[in-house]
């Protein structure tokens, strides 16, 4: 199971948030050509992330942020 976000700025980051609104990953999206990025539904420490409603935020030097809900079901 994944997350995948498409269609990203350049050089965006991309920050996840619990339910609970602590910081459960980080993906950084250098100038790549896809510019997407896929979360694999684990922590920083490669913890599988339970059921809820996840925060995904998209922030880029040339962008405004952008924030959006993901569930995760399991």
């Amino acid at each position: 199971q994944e997350l995948t976000v498409g269609q990203l700025p350049k050089n965006a980051t991309v920050r996840i948030y619990s339910p609970a609104g602590r910081l459960v990953k980080v993906l950084s999206i250098a100038d790549r050509r896809e510019r997407k990025g896929t979360w694999n539904l684990r922590t920083r420490r490669g913890e599988k992330v339970p059921s809820g409603i996840y925060l995904v935020r998209v922030e880029a030097p040339d962008a405004s942020p952008v924030t959006k809900k993901a569930a995760v079901v399991r």
